[in-house]
């Protein structure tokens, strides 16, 4: 027996010997040599060009030297792959990140393949003006509608690329990308967009993991005929997360972006993100978030948005009346927002349908586009709205609708300050919310009225801080409502809920109105966010 278990260990070790001999490290070097064999520090290979001559297979690496500047394109192409499990791995090695200094072209191009891991690199174009590629570049134009497994980038900074600083693209049918993580990423100062997914049709990648990304001062592009300058934007998905992420100061030249939204795309939860001052250079647009067209089944919940141009929170659709549906807004808060072209907190057009906006907390103040704390500017079918605060001050609209038909209104919170109520619903305006009962057949639950008009005592409305970082938004205390808060009786009247606040605090058989819950109000600031396993560590 002991001679068999000693042969079958030896065998094992010979096996793992084997496969140890096939996973190779390469290394670059500004001091090195492109006739070297590259598998030392001290027999690096010196340039890009003759690492991306190389064929790498699953397991290897390649990596550069840390502090150091190499200049071209890291070409990665069909020949080239590993998987989930042996990922090729790109990295830094020694002190700090190396620089890929990419000129005008892509810094890494990923064509047709995967079964990659990069990380900890920095990744720098010519210009917005001069580059016309992709800090990293995924490519699939494969036939027969192939996915391309696993891609996980983090701890990489892209900027000043004339496209985008990531992008994860296919243009062939239905050929794509699965499970691709960006995380822990600074993506800055390109000209289309920090982070971008597109495909020809919906729902074509898979499963599409973004956490702890920075997408900032990305421009856009003036008189494009395509939105450009938004901060991370999934289009063609199905299936995707965005957390614990920040988008702020886009588009400055560009018309139709967002801080952080989705298109044509399934199943697409966007949670716990910051966004702040995007802009629109045109009357498109400049949201904090978006579900736009084509967007089915997803929620934008926890997030923070303030001092856009455009919405805080926009549901839209351009496409066919049957393509937008299933979408939830809840427990977010909107302040400032609207401050270009009249837009709400809150906004909405286009053939929404079977959708529920609950739980939300909008702050708006009067500015020359007349924003709303909630509009709506077309026909929609089947909205659900309840448990919100909407809060107007300095005359901006409170509700801005085209028409509420569609549109089901209960146990809202609507202020103004004190000021005159108005309610804009189609060519009327209502004064007081008893008037808008009677006249439109809203804030009704059967016969019973529902809906109020008080002061919800927020803490310091208005007054929401920058945080910069999403994993601190249980700083945001502007809008705990205040212990002498009337909504804090009213919400145990309302329907129970197993669901936990914008802070993360379960209010299990106690509802509420607004995003944070009377169970919050005493506690609010010693509460911090549970995160996922894949950056708890980082937190």
């Amino acid at each position: 027996m002991e001679s068999i278990g000693t042969s079958n260990s030896n065998a094992s070790k010979v096996e793992l010997l084997e496969e140890r001999v096939l996973f190779s490290t390469y290394y670059l070097s500004p001091d090195g040599d492109d006739g070297d064999s590259g598998t030392s520090a001290s027999s690096a290979w010196r340039s890009l060009n003759r690492a991306g001559q190389a064929t790498f297979q699953a397991g290897d690496r390649l990596l550069l030297e840390g502090g150091a500047t190499f200049r071209g394109q890291l070409y990665i192409g069909p020949d080239e792959h590993g998987t989930s499990d042996n990922p090729f791995t790109i990295a830094s090695y020694g002190t700090g990140h190396a620089t890929i200094n990419a000129g005008a072209n892509s810094g890494i191009f990923v064509y047709n393949t995967a079964g990659l891991n990069i990380q900890n690199l920095r990744i720098v174009g010519s210009g917005t003006k001069t580059n016309h590629g992709d800090g990293i570049r995924l490519y699939n134009n494969l036939d027969n509608d192939v996915l391309l497994n696993h891609v996980d980038i983090t701890n990489v900074e892209a900027s000043n690329f004339g496209g985008v600083g990531i992008s994860i693209g296919g243009w062939n049918g239905d050929s794509g990308f699965n499970d691709v993580s960006v995380t822990n990423s600074k993506l800055h100062d390109n000209a289309r967009a920090g982070l971008m997914s597109y495909a020809p049709d919906k729902n074509v990648h898979k499963n599409i993991y973004v956490s702890q990304v920075l997408a900032y001062n990305n421009t856009g592009i003036a008189n494009s005929e395509v939105n450009t300058g938004s901060g991370i934007v999934l289009g063609g998905v199905d299936g995707a997360t965005i957390e614990y992420s920040v988008a702020h100061d886009n588009s400055r030249l560009g018309n139709g972006a967002v801080g952080i939204w989705a298109y044509d795309s399934n199943n697409v939860t966007i949670q716990h993100n910051e966004s702040y001052r995007n802009q629109t250079a045109g009357t498109d647009d400049g949201d904090g978030f978006d579900l736009d067209r084509n967007v089915t089944n997803s929620v934008m919940q926890y997030n923070y948005s303030h001092e856009n141009d455009g919405s805080g929170f926009g549901l839209y659709q351009n496409g066919p009346a049957g393509n937008y549906y299933n979408n939830t807004v809840r427990y977010n808060i909107s302040q400032n927002d609207g401050h270009q072209n009249g837009y709400g907190g809150i906004d909405m057009w286009g053939p929404v349908q079977n959708c529920s906006i609950y739980n939300n907390t909008v702050y708006a103040s009067a500015s020359s586009a007349h924003p709303a704390a909630m509009r709506v500017i077309s026909s929609v079918s089947n909205v659900r709205v309840y448990h919100n605060i909407f809060q107007a001050t300095g005359g901006a609209y409170v509700l801005n609708l085209l028409s509420s038909a569609g549109l089901t209104f209960q146990n809202n919170d609507y202020w103004t300050g004190g000021a005159s109520f108005q309610i804009h619903d189609a060519s009327s305006t209502f004064f007081g919310l008893g008037a808008w009962r009677a006249g439109a057949s809203q804030e009704r639950i059967g016969n019973t009225s529902s809906g109020m008009s008080v002061d919800p005592h927020l803490a310091n409305a208005g007054h929401g801080q920058t945080l910069g970082n999403a994993l601190n938004l249980n700083q945001l205390s502007a809008y705990r409502l205040s212990l002498i808060s009337p909504l804090m009786a009213s919400a145990n009247s309302a329907t129970d809920s197993d669901e936990h606040d914008f802070y993360g605090i379960p209010h299990t058989g106690v509802s509420l109105i607004g995003a944070i819950g009377a169970e919050s109000a005493p506690q609010a600031r010693h509460i911090r966010p549970k995160l996922p396993k894949l950056i708890r560590k980082a937190a």
